[in-house]
């Protein structure tokens, strides 16, 4: 990393103590990360103002940090101003701006080209912007989605409905659940939002689900027990829920509306990996849904009028960002409020 820096930058300074090697940088890396440097450098330009103009005063009589190779990659790898001695919300990134670039534009660079560039074809590791990342997240390593630098939400930051925090050290022995949170393995089911209850944001518009995996429990093993044991918020329209990684397919798929209406159906297979256009991903959409298996019924036990209306509209499809896939199956309102 150091001699990345060291060979594709200019800097105005010695750097021989941090530069062991000269890599021969290619233009487009080359430009990417002068953009950085010069992104940086102008934030700090503004730092240095802020000084001057005695705004800095959390450190009494002390100098503004400099500008130079070492202080630059600490900021830039930790992707955070400079702002010592004026407070933790001075100077923010996003204030600052170059000529083509701003901050949304560049750091969205700096993510998808720079810290994702292992990804790269036959790229040479002393290219590697920075190995961590692909220590982190890459399948022949450690195969995480956890945070692999300080901005890589995408794909480190998880937000699921749950009740508490369960700890383990030393493996997955004790947890009710044992498979590792993937994007890939799960997928999200989403129903449509009611236009008369898209202004009713504190209104639930599901009271609870259930998943359970076809022929593993010997008691049970067609699920025909409605093992709905998920509550959802009841203060939140929450337009779904998501059903992670699984031991196996077929799984059947269980919610309840908030009229009571219980809604089935069965998923046949995972989702296949999309590698094309997302409009026509996933490959094997026609297939993952039993839509014969699907059916609504109301609060009585009878199949609801709309059933069938609702089952056939069921629509795998797939979100594909750039470090990752994300699987849906879309559905229609609740059936109450189909027309």
């Amino acid at each position: 990393m150091q001699n990345l820096w060291g060979s594709c930058v200019n800097w105005d300074e010695n750097i021989s103590k941090y530069v062991t090697q000269k890599i021969d940088c290619p233009q487009e890396l080359k430009t990417n990360l002068q953009a950085v440097q010069q992104f940086f450098r102008k934030n700090h330009q503004q730092y240095l103002q802020m000084y001057a103009n005695g705004k800095c005063k959390l450190n009494p009589g002390s100098k503004p940090v400099p500008f130079n190779y070492w202080e630059a990659v600490n900021h830039i790898y930790g992707w955070v101003p400079f702002n010592e001695g004026c407070g933790a919300a001075a100077n923010p990134l996003a204030d600052t701006k170059i000529p083509g670039w701003d901050h949304a534009k560049i750091q969205s660079m700096y993510i998808h080209n720079l810290q994702y560039n292992y990804k790269e074809t036959n790229i040479s590791p002393e290219l590697l912007f920075n190995p961590y990342v692909q220590l982190i997240h890459d399948k022949n390593y450690l195969s995480m989605d956890a945070y692999g630098f300080s901005v890589d939400d995408a794909v480190g930051f998880m937000s699921e409905l749950g009740d508490g925090l369960i700890f383990t050290v030393g493996g997955t022995q004790g947890l009710e659940n044992q498979q590792q949170f993937n994007y890939a393995d799960g997928f999200s089911v989403a129903i449509g939002v009611p236009s008369s209850m898209v202004d009713k944001v504190n209104t639930p518009l599901i009271k609870k689900y259930g998943v359970c995996v076809l022929n593993q429990d010997a008691g049970d093993p067609n699920c025909q027990q409605d093992k709905q044991d998920v509550i959802m918020p009841t203060n939140s329209q929450i337009a779904g829920f998501r059903v992670g990684t699984v031991a196996d397919y077929p799984i059947k798929v269980r919610f309840t509306d908030l009229n009571g209406n219980k809604y089935a159906f069965i998923v046949n297979e995972k989702f296949a990996p999309c590698s094309g256009d997302p409009a026509q991903c996933p490959t094997n959409k026609a297939e993952i849904v039993n839509k014969q298996s699907c059916i609504v019924t109301n609060g009585k036990g009878v199949k609801h009028p709309k059933s069938d209306d609702w089952c056939q509209n069921a629509n795998p499809n797939q979100q594909n960002e750039k470090q990752l896939t994300k699987n849906y199956i879309s559905f229609p309102s609740p059936v109450d409020y189909m027309n």
